[in-house]
């Protein structure tokens, strides 16, 4: 399993809009936030189950704000 994190307020660089298209199921994600000098904002968590491979691209279309964290065995 593979998740995926994302800043909402800015620096998303069309992340959202890609993952969902490409199956990745968007996770509930309440008090999941970003703290900056700019205030807080929510983070979108994204998840999707991988039963073969070994890597995975997600292009962006400006600057982003996220990460990966793998659950694997």
């Amino acid at each position: 399993m593979l998740y995926v994190w994302i800043d909402t307020f800015k620096y998303f660089a069309g992340v959202p809009e890609f993952l969902t298209s490409d199956g990745w199921i968007k996770e509930e994600a309440h008090h999941f936030l970003r703290r900056s000098s700019h205030g807080t904002n929510p983070l979108a968590l994204y998840s999707r189950h991988f039963a073969t491979g070994n890597s995975y691209s997600i292009p962006t279309n400006d600057l982003m704000v996220g990460g990966v964290v793998s659950e694997g065995h």
